[in-house]
């Protein structure tokens, strides 16, 4: 049946449509292979807190806020390890340039409020200082801070269910909790005490 297809066709002058030998790695003509970059494919972490000091030394193993603060990228979560002790003190204020978030309320297994104490911290100096924009601070109990205990200076911040409390006030008995000095920030079922 092939057979006598083949020999029609012959027959009609489709020869060379069927048997023609084309050169094996010719291509349509103008058209060059060429390489495309593609849009970036970055997926947030999550870093895990894992001890209580503050110091910033890569090659110890382990991962404190500040490190982790420092090592963050855009739209990575700062989370505590459920084995870590509650209470983190940290010598000086924390500077937040990128928006990233953290997350102080509890993993499972793990105790329940992470506590951040400024008592080692500079005379005035605020605790937390958020001036990248974008970033979140949820969950955590903000203690001994002689300034702001959390500072605003960047627009699209978020500060949820934190708990600030022991922050100094000056000699007209006014202290700032959370002083916010830029537009477009929510801050939401905070709890300030004395």
């Amino acid at each position: 049946m092939v057979d006598s297809f083949f020999a029609r066709m012959r027959l009609l002058g489709f020869t060379a449509f069927f048997f023609k030998r084309t050169r094996c790695c010719r291509s349509w003509p103008g058209f060059r292979p060429r390489i495309e970059l593609l849009e970036s494919r970055c997926v947030p972490a999550t870093l895990i807190v894992d001890t209580a000091f503050d110091e910033v030394d890569p090659s110890d193993g382990r991962l404190s806020l500040r490190e982790a603060v420092f090592a963050a990228g855009a739209g990575d979560v700062i989370h505590f390890a459920p084995v870590l002790a509650s209470n983190i003190q940290l010598n000086s204020g924390l500077g937040i340039f990128t928006p990233l978030t953290i997350d102080g309320e509890p993993l499972p297994n793990s105790s329940p409020t992470v506590t951040v104490d400024f008592s080692f911290s500079a005379s005035l100096a605020p605790g937390f200082v958020l001036t990248g924009g974008g970033a979140t601070i949820r969950g955590l109990d903000i203690r001994n801070v002689t300034g702001a205990a959390i500072e605003i200076d960047s627009d699209d911040n978020s500060v949820r269910n934190c708990r600030v409390s022991q922050t100094s006030v000056n000699s007209q008995g006014v202290g700032h909790a959370v002083l916010v000095l830029a537009s477009n920030n929510t801050i939401e079922n905070n709890t300030i005490e004395n």
